[in-house]
Protein backbone atom coordinates (compact mmCIF):
# COMPACT_ATOMS: atom_id res chain seq x y z
CA UNK A 1 0.00 0.00 0.00
CA UNK A 2 2.79 2.39 1.14
CA UNK A 3 4.52 1.97 -2.46
CA UNK A 4 0.71 2.28 -4.05
CA UNK A 5 0.73 5.20 -2.48
CA UNK A 6 3.71 6.92 -3.37
CA UNK A 7 3.51 6.10 -6.73
CA UNK A 8 0.10 7.62 -7.58
CA UNK A 9 -1.35 9.84 -4.08
CA UNK A 10 0.32 13.34 -6.02
CA UNK A 11 -1.78 12.27 -9.43
CA UNK A 12 -4.96 11.49 -7.15
CA UNK A 13 -4.71 14.73 -5.30
CA UNK A 14 -4.09 16.36 -8.38
CA UNK A 15 -7.43 15.04 -9.86
CA UNK A 16 -9.37 15.26 -6.49
CA UNK A 17 -7.68 19.13 -6.10
CA UNK A 18 -8.66 20.08 -9.25
CA UNK A 19 -12.33 18.79 -9.22
CA UNK A 20 -12.60 20.04 -5.46
CA UNK A 21 -11.08 23.25 -5.54
CA UNK A 22 -10.36 22.36 -1.57
CA UNK A 23 -7.26 21.17 -0.53
CA UNK A 24 -8.24 19.57 2.53
CA UNK A 25 -11.28 18.14 0.92
CA UNK A 26 -8.81 16.44 -1.94
CA UNK A 27 -6.87 15.03 0.85
CA UNK A 28 -10.01 13.72 2.43
CA UNK A 29 -11.40 12.29 -0.97
CA UNK A 30 -7.60 10.77 -1.70
CA UNK A 31 -7.60 9.02 1.78
CA UNK A 32 -10.79 7.24 1.44
CA UNK A 33 -9.89 6.14 -2.48
CA UNK A 34 -6.90 4.44 -0.94
CA UNK A 35 -8.77 3.01 1.89
CA UNK A 36 -11.60 1.67 -0.71
CA UNK A 37 -8.82 0.22 -2.79
CA UNK A 38 -7.21 -1.42 0.39
CA UNK A 39 -10.46 -2.77 1.23
CA UNK A 40 -11.16 -4.15 -2.12
CA UNK A 41 -7.77 -5.33 -2.76
CA UNK A 42 -8.22 -9.12 -3.36
CA UNK A 43 -10.55 -8.50 -6.36
CA UNK A 44 -8.12 -6.02 -8.62
CA UNK A 45 -7.35 -7.67 -11.45
CA UNK A 46 -4.22 -6.14 -12.83
CA UNK A 47 -4.47 -7.70 -16.38
CA UNK A 48 -7.74 -5.85 -16.94
CA UNK A 49 -5.65 -2.55 -17.21
CA UNK A 50 -3.06 -0.26 -15.51
CA UNK A 51 -3.54 -0.22 -11.39
CA UNK A 52 -2.77 3.58 -11.64
CA UNK A 53 -6.29 4.17 -14.10
CA UNK A 54 -8.58 2.15 -11.33
CA UNK A 55 -6.81 4.33 -8.42
CA UNK A 56 -8.00 7.54 -10.29
CA UNK A 57 -11.10 6.17 -11.46
CA UNK A 58 -11.74 5.48 -7.73
CA UNK A 59 -10.71 9.19 -7.14
CA UNK A 60 -12.87 10.71 -9.04
CA UNK A 61 -15.35 9.02 -8.44
CA UNK A 62 -15.61 9.66 -4.62
CA UNK A 63 -14.94 13.24 -5.72
CA UNK A 64 -18.59 13.52 -7.28
CA UNK A 65 -19.83 11.83 -4.33
CA UNK A 66 -18.30 14.69 -2.33
CA UNK A 67 -19.56 17.15 -4.22
CA UNK A 68 -23.20 15.89 -4.40
CA UNK A 69 -23.39 15.37 -0.78
CA UNK A 70 -21.79 18.93 -0.63
CA UNK A 71 -24.53 20.39 -2.93
CA UNK A 72 -26.87 18.07 -0.65
CA UNK A 73 -25.75 20.04 2.74
CA UNK A 74 -25.01 16.47 3.92
CA UNK A 75 -21.17 17.20 4.26
CA UNK A 76 -19.80 20.32 6.26
CA UNK A 77 -15.97 20.21 6.09
CA UNK A 78 -14.87 21.00 9.70
CA UNK A 79 -11.66 23.01 9.09
CA UNK A 80 -10.78 26.13 10.18
CA UNK A 81 -10.47 28.75 6.96
CA UNK A 82 -6.49 29.25 7.72
CA UNK A 83 -5.33 25.83 7.45
CA UNK A 84 -7.40 25.16 3.91
CA UNK A 85 -5.54 28.61 2.62
CA UNK A 86 -2.00 27.01 4.40
CA UNK A 87 -3.06 23.91 1.60
CA UNK A 88 -4.13 25.99 -1.37
CA UNK A 89 -0.62 28.09 -1.62
CA UNK A 90 2.43 27.00 -3.26
CA UNK A 91 2.23 23.54 -3.00
CA UNK A 92 -0.91 23.34 -5.15
CA UNK A 93 0.92 24.69 -7.70
CA UNK A 94 3.93 22.29 -7.22
CA UNK A 95 1.50 19.34 -7.15
CA UNK A 96 -0.26 20.76 -10.66
CA UNK A 97 2.99 21.03 -12.36
CA UNK A 98 4.22 17.51 -11.36
CA UNK A 99 1.15 16.18 -12.42
CA UNK A 100 1.47 17.62 -15.78
CA UNK A 101 4.99 16.82 -15.84
CA UNK A 102 4.30 13.27 -15.22
CA UNK A 103 1.42 12.86 -17.67
CA UNK A 104 3.95 14.23 -20.48
CA UNK A 105 6.54 11.64 -18.94
CA UNK A 106 4.13 8.79 -19.51
CA UNK A 107 3.76 10.54 -23.16
CA UNK A 108 6.76 10.24 -24.10
CA UNK A 109 7.23 6.64 -22.49
CA UNK A 110 4.86 5.37 -24.84
CA UNK A 111 6.53 6.48 -27.78
CA UNK A 112 8.95 4.35 -29.81
CA UNK A 113 12.39 5.46 -29.33
CA UNK A 114 13.18 7.16 -33.15
CA UNK A 115 10.01 8.97 -32.45
CA UNK A 116 10.96 10.36 -28.70
CA UNK A 117 14.51 11.13 -29.87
Amino acid sequence: MEVLYDRHSRQAFGLAYRMLGDGAAAEDVVQESFLSVWRQSERIDTARGKLQSLVLTVVHNKAIDFLRSRKSGSYDLPLEPAVSKAVEGDFTDRVAAAVDGEVVREALDSLPDDQRE
